[in-house]
């Protein structure tokens, strides 16, 4: 008696060898790859973001506080009547320049003490710019001036240059 063949023309047994092959042995091995792949790509940590990091710009200037942030109520930013930074880049890293104005800013880092300051106290600051993934500024260091510093700023409206 020869060997049994199924209706293909393959060795039943050897059908057999095949199939426990590849359901006890390949598909585990696969799954196991697979769940490799899955947890390298879990466990690998996502590029942080510039924004959290290194900032764009970091400019250095002089201004008189208008506001002073508020725990309640609608001044949430300090605002600085800072003088003109006609070094000053737009996202694209193009030199347009600032005007004089009221600017908000809306983050200020720790180490900057608002509570030792008031309005009207006359600062030197330096702020960073983020562009990206929205436009943020950051005052990073502040200090007073003496409250006599000609600082040549004309009369402003929030935001813009009247002069």
């Amino acid at each position: 008696m020869g060997r049994e063949a199924d209706n293909e023309g393959f060795d039943v047994e050897q059908s057999a060898w095949r199939r426990h092959l590849i359901s006890w042995v390949l598909v585990p091995v696969a799954c196991i790859a697979l769940l490799l792949v899955l947890f390298q790509t879990i466990r690998a940590k996502p590029a942080p973001l510039k924004s959290s990091t290194t900032p764009d710009a970091s400019y250095t200037l002089r201004g008189v506080i208008d506001t002073l942030p508020q725990a309640t109520g609608p001044d949430k930013y300090i605002k600085i009547h800072h003088e003109e930074l006609p070094t000053f880049k737009n996202k694209k890293g193009e030199v347009v320049g600032m005007p004089e104005m009221i600017m908000d800013f809306e983050q200020i880092a720790p180490e900057v003490r608002v509570q030792e300051f008031k309005v009207g106290d006359v600062v030197e600051f330096t702020f960073e710019v983020r562009w990206s993934p929205r436009v943020v500024t950051r005052i990073t260091q502040m200090r007073k001036l003496d409250a006599g510093t000609n600082l040549g700023l004309k009369a402003v409206t929030e935001g813009k240059s009247r002069g």
